[in-house]
């Protein structure tokens, strides 16, 4: 083999490297880019003011207005009672943090958002999200659906 053959040799591989490496790259730019879109978007969508309950069927069609601090749970004192659910007594909240409401429970392992479970403690909430906790599943909405019948 001359030196010629083992340098071209040499290059090909070098030069698939450099591409193996620059197309991985692009991938990740490209994801870290939906990211950042998928979050701007999400942003703009964040205006929520109510939640309505699906389930379970004896708290379905019930609405509750979203103040700046709302605990969920089956307590008396929360602002979001649900009395004979599976949930405890303070088992989530839903706080406006920032201009933007947010998810909060330390209960992560019986929660879910749009079917995914939870990754964080906190997770910001947005228009049409469907959130389940234990075996409580709500909708948040921008307003009432009596409040966009007239608009």
């Amino acid at each position: 083999m001359s030196a010629y053959a083992a340098a071209s040799s040499l290059m090909r591989y070098v030069f698939l490297a450099l591409l193996a490496y620059f197309i991985a790259v692009l991938i990740v730019r490209s994801v870290s880019e939906y990211r950042c879109l998928r979050a701007a978007q999400r942003i703009l969508k964040l205006s929520i003011h109510w939640i309505e309950v699906l389930e379970p069927a004896r708290y379905r069609g019930r609405w509750f207005p979203l103040a700046e601090d709302n605990e969920i749970g089956s307590g008396a004192d929360c602002e979001i009672t649900l009395p004979k659910s599976k949930m405890k007594t303070r088992h989530a909240r839903i706080i406006l943090r920032k201009g933007e409401y947010r998810f909060s429970t330390k209960q992560k392992r019986y929660c879910e958002i749009n079917g995914q479970p939870l990754i964080r403690r906190e997770t910001p909430l947005a228009d049409g999200d469907v959130v389940w906790v234990q075996d409580v599943c709500f909708v948040c909405h921008k307003m009432r659906a009596e409040e966009g019948d007239h608009a």
